[in-house]
C-alpha cells in the first residue's frame, strides 16, 4: 500500500548560520545510545544539529568531526525508523477508514432491511 501524499509545499529548507552547540554533541556517549536505543537523547539533540553549519565552525578536530558525523548517523536512523513507524501507522489509518466504511454499509443494509420487515409487518396486520 502506498502511503498518502503529502503537500510538500510548505515546506523549506532553512539557512544554516549558526555553530553547533558541542556542550549538547559531547554530551552524547555514541556506545551507550546505540546500545541502549536511547532515542530520547538523540531527539534532545536534533536542534543542535539542525542549525549548526559546519563552515562557520573553525579548528575543528578530527575527533569533534567524528562525533558530529556519528551523531548525524543515529538521528538520520532515527528519522528513517520514525519515518517507516508513520507509513505503517497510515496504512492502518486507511484500512481502518476502509473497515468503517463496510461496518456503515453493512448497518445501514440492516436497517433498511429491519423497516421493510417492519413495513411488511404493519401491512399484514
Amino acid at each position: 500500500m502506498n502511503p498518502l501524499p503529502i503537500n510538500h509545499s510548505k515546506f523549506h529548507f532553512t539557512r544554516r548560520n549558526g555553530l553547533f552547540d558541542w556542550r549538547v554533541l559531547h554530551g552524547i556517549d555514541i556506545e551507550l545510545v546505540t546500545k541502549s536505543t536511547d532515542f530520547k537523547t538523540i531527539e534532545e539533540c536534533l536542534p543542535a544539529l539542525q542549525h549548526g553549519n559546519y563552515q562557520h565552525e573553525r579548528g575543528l578536530s578530527t575527533s569533534n568531526s567524528v562525533q558530529l558525523f556519528q551523531v548525524m548517523q543515529l538521528g538520520l536512523e532515527y528519522l528513517n525508523y520514525l519515518r517507516n513507524a508513520h507509513f505503517k501507522l497510515l496504512e492502518c489509518h486507511k484500512e481502518a477508514i476502509d473497515s468503517a466504511e463496510s461496518w456503515k454499509m453493512a448497518a445501514n443494509s440492516y436497517l433498511q432491511l429491519g423497516q421493510s420487515i417492519l413495513a411488511d409487518l404493519e401491512v399484514s396486520c
